[in-house]
C-alpha cells in the first residue's frame, strides 16, 4: 500500500496543491518553518486514511469529520484527494470535501474491500497531539483489525496500547509453555517485537540492551487482606533491569515507536513468515523529537531497512535527518507551495543555509567572520589579525574558518614581503 498523489484545494494554508509522491522510495519528508503547513499535510492525509478505514471496516469510530475551520480563509469550500496504490494492483482514489454550511462529503473511486485480504496493510499516525481514541478493540470482527485500533490518534511519545498487547501475548506464551512443558518456548509475535526493539536500540546506543519482557510485582499492602499486583514492562540495559518508564526520552521514544509498528504488523499479517515485511503507511510528525543528533541521522535509514514495505511520511526540522533522506524524497513547504529539495549526503551547515534559510552559527559571529575575510581580501592585514584574535577569544582557536583565515593572511603577508623586495 502506497500513496501516489495528494491533491488539495483551499485546505488551511494551501490554495492549490498537487503533489506526486516518489515511486522509487518508501520515505517522504516534509520540512518548513513553524506554521508553514507540515502538520497540515499530515492531517490531510490522516483524514482521508481515516475515511478509508471507516469505509472498508464499516466502523464509524474512524470517521473523523473535518470542519469548516479547515477551509482556507476567503474560500467557501475545500477538496482533499488522495490516490493510493494497493499491492501494485489497483489505484484507490479517496475524496473528501466540505462547503460552508454543508456537511462533510466523502467518496471512493473504486470501492476497495480490505476485508477480503488475508494479510492487511497497517495505517498509523504518530503525531504531536492526541486525537479522540478509537472504540474498544472488542468490537472489531477479526483479530487482525486490532492493528487499526487507535491507529490515527497516537502521540509520538505515547504508550500506544503496547503494555496491553504484551500482556495478551505473554499470557498466550505462558499457556503454551505449560501445555507443552517447555519453559523456554518464546511466542513468535513477542519475539519479533522484542528482537526489533533490542536490535534497534543496540544499533543506536553505546549501551547494551537485551530482554524486553513483562514482570508482575506485588504492590505494598494496605492491610492484611490486601493483595494487589502490577505488570511492568522491563528491559535489560547493561545487565540491569529498567522499567521502560525510566529510560531516557530518546530511548523510550524509539522503543515505543518500533514496538508499536512491529506489533501492528504482526497483528495484520498472521500468515507471513516475517510480518515485518508487511505493507502499510506510517505518518510521523517531528520524527527527531527527543533524539540525539547521532540518532537523528540514523532514524530514517534504520526504519526503512527494518520495515522495507512501509511507506513513511514524516516531518522534521532536523538537518541531520535530511542528510540521510534519498534525493527526490524531501519537500520544502513555503507560502503554501511545496518544492522538492535534494539534501542526501550534504553537511548540516549546507542544509541549514541552503534549504532551511538559516545560518549555522550565531548571526553576530557570522558577521565578524565575514568582516574578517573582507579585511583579508582588502589587504588590511593588521586589522584582520586584531579581529581574528577577538573572534578566537570568543569561539576558540580550533575554529576551521579561523584556520582558513590564517592561511590567507600568511599568503597575503608573504606576497606583500615579496613586493617590498
Amino acid at each position: 500500500m502506497k500513496i501516489k498523489n495528494l491533491h488539495l484545494e483551499n485546505f488551511r494554508g494551501f490554495e492549490k496543491l498537487d503533489l506526486e509522491f516518489p515511486t522509487d522510495s518508501n520515505v517522504v519528508v516534509f520540512i518548513g518553518e513553524n506554521g508553514s503547513g507540515k502538520t497540515s499535510l499530515l492531517d490531510a492525509i490522516r483524514v482521508n486514511l481515516g475515511f478509508f478505514l471507516y469505509k472498508v471496516l464499516q466502523d464509524d469510530s474512524f470517521f473523523d469529520l473535518l470542519n469548516e475551520r479547515d477551509i482556507k480563509l476567503g474560500s467557501d469550500d475545500f477538496l482533499n484527494s488522495l490516490l493510493i496504490n494497493q499491492d501494485n494492483e489497483i489505484d484507490v482514489k479517496i475524496n473528501s470535501s466540505i462547503k460552508l454550511g454543508h456537511n462533510f462529503q466523502g467518496a471512493f473511486q473504486p470501492l476497495f474491500i480490505i476485508k477480503n485480504h488475508e494479510n492487511i496493510p497497517i495505517i498509523v499516525y504518530y503525531g504531536s497531539k492526541k486525537y479522540k481514541e478509537t472504540e474498544n478493540g472488542n468490537k472489531f470482527k477479526r483479530l487482525q483489525f486490532l492493528s487499526f485500533q487507535n491507529a490515527l490518534n497516537n502521540p509520538i511519545n505515547g504508550d500506544n496500547d503496547l503494555l496491553e498487547w504484551i500482556k495478551f501475548e505473554t499470557t498466550l506464551q505462558d499457556k503454551q509453555r505449560l501445555k507443552n512443558r517447555n519453559f523456554d518456548y518464546e511466542g513468535k509475535n513477542l519475539k519479533i517485537v522484542s528482537d526489533v526493539v533490542i536490535r534497534f536500540l543496540n544499533e543506536f546506543s553505546d549501551n547494551n540492551f537485551s530482554s524486553l519482557h513483562l514482570e508482575t510485582f506485588e504492590l505494598p499492602k494496605q492491610n492484611i487482606f490486601d493483595f494487589r499486583t502490577e505488570d511492568i514492562l522491563l528491559i535489560e540495559k547493561d545487565k540491569n533491569k529498567f522499567n521502560i518508564e525510566y529510560l531516557s526520552s530518546g530511548e523510550k521514544l524509539l522503543l515505543q515507536l518500533l514496538a508499536d509498528i512491529a506489533r501492528r504488523l504482526t497483528l495484520a499479517n498472521p500468515s507471513l513468515d516475517n510480518p515485518l515485511e508487511g505493507t502499510g503507511i506510517v505518518l510521523i510528525d517531528e520524527i527527531e523529537l527527543h533524539l540525539h543528533p547521532k540518532w537523528q541521522r540514523n532514524i530514517v535509514p534504520a526504519l526503512t531497512k527494518t520495515f522495507p514495505n512501509i511507506q513513511f511520511i514524516i516531518t522534521t526540522h532536523s538537518p541531520q535527518v535530511l542528510s540521510y533522506v534519498p534525493n527526490g524524497s524531501a519537500f520544502s513547504i513555503e507560502n503554501g507551495k511545496v518544492y522538492p529539495v535534494n539534501s542526501y549526503g550534504r553537511d548540516n551547515e549546507w542544509i541549514l543555509e541552503t534549504i532551511m534559510n538559516d545560518v549555522a552559527r550565531p548571526k553576530e559571529i557570522q558577521e565578524k567572520l565575514d568582516e574578517l575575510f573582507d579585511l583579508v581580501k582588502a589587504n588590511k592585514i593588521d586589522e584582520a589579525k586584531l579581529l581574528r584574535q577577538e573572534i578566537a577569544f570568543i569561539i576558540g582557536e580550533d575554529e576551521a574558518e579561523l584556520l582558513k583565515a590564517d592561511i590567507l593572511i600568511q599568503r597575503k603577508s608573504r606576497a606583500a614581503t615579496h613586493e617590498a623586495h
